[in-house]
Protein backbone atom coordinates (compact mmCIF):
# COMPACT_ATOMS: atom_id res chain seq x y z
CA UNK A 1 0.00 0.00 0.00
CA UNK A 2 1.69 3.48 -0.93
CA UNK A 3 0.99 6.24 1.86
CA UNK A 4 -2.66 7.62 0.54
CA UNK A 5 -4.21 4.10 0.78
CA UNK A 6 -2.52 3.56 4.71
CA UNK A 7 -4.05 7.07 5.92
CA UNK A 8 -7.24 5.85 4.29
CA UNK A 9 -7.37 2.69 5.54
CA UNK A 10 -6.70 4.10 9.33
CA UNK A 11 -9.32 7.32 8.74
CA UNK A 12 -11.80 4.13 7.67
CA UNK A 13 -11.32 2.16 11.18
CA UNK A 14 -10.93 5.58 13.23
CA UNK A 15 -14.28 4.94 15.07
CA UNK A 16 -14.38 1.40 14.74
CA UNK A 17 -11.40 0.14 17.10
CA UNK A 18 -13.07 -2.73 19.86
CA UNK A 19 -11.08 -4.90 21.62
CA UNK A 20 -10.06 -8.28 19.33
CA UNK A 21 -11.37 -11.14 19.56
CA UNK A 22 -10.33 -14.67 19.93
CA UNK A 23 -11.83 -18.67 19.89
CA UNK A 24 -10.49 -19.21 23.69
CA UNK A 25 -10.40 -17.03 27.04
CA UNK A 26 -9.22 -13.53 25.37
CA UNK A 27 -5.46 -14.17 26.74
CA UNK A 28 -3.83 -14.86 23.59
CA UNK A 29 -5.28 -12.12 21.42
CA UNK A 30 -4.87 -8.63 23.75
CA UNK A 31 -5.07 -6.16 20.31
CA UNK A 32 -7.69 -4.06 19.09
CA UNK A 33 -9.00 -3.91 15.83
CA UNK A 34 -11.19 -2.54 13.33
CA UNK A 35 -13.02 -4.76 11.05
CA UNK A 36 -13.74 -2.60 7.43
CA UNK A 37 -17.39 -4.94 6.68
CA UNK A 38 -19.99 -3.61 4.70
CA UNK A 39 -17.63 -0.31 3.05
CA UNK A 40 -17.55 0.04 -0.68
CA UNK A 41 -14.78 1.73 -1.01
CA UNK A 42 -12.19 1.75 -3.78
CA UNK A 43 -8.91 1.45 -1.79
CA UNK A 44 -10.34 -1.31 0.34
CA UNK A 45 -11.30 -3.11 -3.26
CA UNK A 46 -8.04 -2.56 -4.62
CA UNK A 47 -5.76 -3.52 -1.36
CA UNK A 48 -8.07 -6.57 -1.42
CA UNK A 49 -7.77 -7.34 -4.87
CA UNK A 50 -3.80 -7.15 -4.68
CA UNK A 51 -4.13 -9.15 -1.66
CA UNK A 52 -6.21 -12.22 -3.53
CA UNK A 53 -3.78 -11.99 -6.30
CA UNK A 54 -0.80 -12.93 -4.81
CA UNK A 55 -2.65 -15.78 -4.82
CA UNK A 56 -3.80 -16.29 -8.00
CA UNK A 57 -6.99 -16.16 -6.69
CA UNK A 58 -9.73 -13.13 -7.31
CA UNK A 59 -10.60 -10.54 -5.29
CA UNK A 60 -13.71 -11.97 -4.06
CA UNK A 61 -11.67 -14.62 -2.16
CA UNK A 62 -10.32 -11.87 0.21
CA UNK A 63 -12.01 -11.54 3.60
CA UNK A 64 -13.21 -8.23 4.96
CA UNK A 65 -10.26 -6.08 5.57
CA UNK A 66 -9.12 -6.33 9.64
CA UNK A 67 -6.91 -3.64 10.73
CA UNK A 68 -5.16 -4.37 14.14
CA UNK A 69 -3.77 -1.90 16.37
CA UNK A 70 -0.78 -2.78 19.57
CA UNK A 71 -0.47 0.18 21.24
CA UNK A 72 -0.01 -1.01 24.75
CA UNK A 73 2.53 -3.38 26.22
CA UNK A 74 0.16 -6.19 26.94
CA UNK A 75 -1.00 -6.18 23.73
CA UNK A 76 -0.14 -9.31 21.39
CA UNK A 77 -1.24 -12.11 20.34
CA UNK A 78 0.41 -15.34 20.95
CA UNK A 79 1.28 -18.24 18.58
CA UNK A 80 -1.60 -19.41 16.24
CA UNK A 81 -2.06 -19.97 12.49
CA UNK A 82 -5.05 -18.37 10.70
CA UNK A 83 -6.47 -20.94 9.95
CA UNK A 84 -10.58 -21.58 10.48
CA UNK A 85 -12.10 -24.62 12.79
CA UNK A 86 -15.49 -23.37 12.40
CA UNK A 87 -17.60 -25.37 10.12
CA UNK A 88 -19.80 -23.23 8.93
CA UNK A 89 -17.30 -20.67 8.41
CA UNK A 90 -15.46 -23.11 6.26
CA UNK A 91 -18.84 -23.33 4.10
CA UNK A 92 -19.17 -19.78 3.85
CA UNK A 93 -16.07 -19.18 2.15
CA UNK A 94 -13.79 -21.81 2.37
CA UNK A 95 -10.60 -21.94 4.70
CA UNK A 96 -8.32 -19.28 4.47
CA UNK A 97 -5.19 -20.16 2.06
CA UNK A 98 -2.75 -17.19 2.94
CA UNK A 99 -2.58 -14.27 4.71
CA UNK A 100 -1.24 -10.87 3.74
CA UNK A 101 -0.28 -8.80 6.45
CA UNK A 102 0.60 -5.11 5.36
CA UNK A 103 2.05 -2.76 7.89
CA UNK A 104 0.54 0.57 8.10
CA UNK A 105 3.55 2.08 10.36
CA UNK A 106 7.23 1.40 11.47
CA UNK A 107 8.95 0.90 14.52
CA UNK A 108 12.06 1.35 15.50
CA UNK A 109 14.32 -2.05 15.80
CA UNK A 110 14.22 -1.48 19.62
CA UNK A 111 10.32 -0.79 20.03
CA UNK A 112 9.40 -4.68 20.08
CA UNK A 113 6.00 -5.29 18.25
CA UNK A 114 7.30 -7.70 15.77
CA UNK A 115 5.48 -10.53 13.96
CA UNK A 116 7.52 -13.80 15.03
CA UNK A 117 7.58 -16.43 12.33
CA UNK A 118 7.90 -19.92 14.72
CA UNK A 119 9.05 -22.22 12.11
CA UNK A 120 11.80 -19.92 10.69
CA UNK A 121 13.21 -18.49 14.15
CA UNK A 122 12.26 -15.17 12.12
CA UNK A 123 10.90 -11.66 14.34
CA UNK A 124 9.58 -9.51 11.14
CA UNK A 125 9.95 -6.01 11.61
CA UNK A 126 6.98 -3.93 11.13
CA UNK A 127 8.36 -1.39 8.24
CA UNK A 128 5.62 0.61 6.61
CA UNK A 129 4.18 -0.61 3.17
CA UNK A 130 6.04 -3.95 3.58
CA UNK A 131 3.96 -7.04 3.84
CA UNK A 132 4.29 -10.60 5.27
CA UNK A 133 2.87 -12.97 2.91
CA UNK A 134 2.54 -17.13 3.91
CA UNK A 135 0.38 -19.41 2.93
CA UNK A 136 -1.56 -21.56 5.75
CA UNK A 137 -2.04 -25.06 3.97
CA UNK A 138 -0.16 -27.06 1.93
CA UNK A 139 -0.27 -28.11 -1.42
CA UNK A 140 -2.22 -30.79 -0.62
CA UNK A 141 -5.41 -28.08 0.93
CA UNK A 142 -4.11 -29.32 4.34
CA UNK A 143 -3.24 -26.86 7.37
CA UNK A 144 0.23 -25.82 7.33
CA UNK A 145 1.09 -25.60 10.89
CA UNK A 146 4.62 -23.82 9.79
CA UNK A 147 2.42 -20.70 9.55
CA UNK A 148 2.37 -20.28 13.26
CA UNK A 149 3.34 -16.67 14.06
CA UNK A 150 2.56 -14.68 16.90
CA UNK A 151 2.02 -10.63 17.23
CA UNK A 152 4.84 -9.97 19.89
CA UNK A 153 4.43 -6.77 22.54
CA UNK A 154 5.73 -3.39 22.05
CA UNK A 155 8.36 -2.50 24.62
CA UNK A 156 7.17 -0.18 27.55
CA UNK A 157 9.40 2.58 25.95
CA UNK A 158 8.00 2.27 22.84
CA UNK A 159 4.59 2.99 24.34
CA UNK A 160 5.86 5.54 26.42
CA UNK A 161 6.95 7.29 23.10
CA UNK A 162 3.17 7.33 21.30
CA UNK A 163 4.47 4.41 19.20
CA UNK A 164 1.68 2.09 17.51
CA UNK A 165 1.81 -0.68 15.57
CA UNK A 166 -0.81 -0.70 12.94
CA UNK A 167 -1.13 -3.35 10.30
CA UNK A 168 -4.00 -4.96 8.14
CA UNK A 169 -4.89 -8.18 7.81
CA UNK A 170 -5.74 -9.90 4.36
CA UNK A 171 -6.75 -13.44 4.56
CA UNK A 172 -7.17 -15.42 1.22
CA UNK A 173 -10.23 -18.03 1.20
CA UNK A 174 -10.59 -20.77 -1.60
Amino acid sequence: VDAAEARHLVELAADLWTPSLAHDDGAARTSETASLRRLDDAVVDAVSERAAALFGLPRSCCETLQLVRYRDASHRYLTHCDLLEDPDQLLVGGQRVGTVLVYLATLPADAGGCTRIESLDVDVRPVFGDAAVWTNVNDDGDPDLASAHAALPLTAEAVADGLEKIAVNCWVRA
